[in-house]
């Protein structure tokens, strides 16, 4: 399962994204992305045996949260390869 948190400051680390997770240790992967606006990063986390519950209730805490004067968009696409 993945989660991609849209609008994050392109200084952003690996460890700044494992704290919006609280340090969860099913954090698989994280992935950065700069394709179009090199000031706007998306993270992509993959996540080892997560529920899509699980998945729902991280996307809707992070959604709008405010994380370095900068307000995140999060979701979690249905199909990811």
């Amino acid at each position: 399962m993945i989660i991609a948190i849209n609008n994050l400051p392109n200084d952003t680390s690996l460890h700044e994204v494992c704290e919006l997770f609280a340090g969860d240790n099913r954090i698989e992967n994280i992935s950065f992305s700069d394709e179009g606006n090199p000031d706007r990063i998306i993270a992509w986390i993959r996540f080892n045996q997560m529920s899509r519950v699980e998945l729902n209730r991280n996307v809707f805490r992070l959604n709008h949260h405010f994380h370095k004067q900068r307000r995140l968009e999060a979701y979690a696409p249905l199909f990811f390869i």
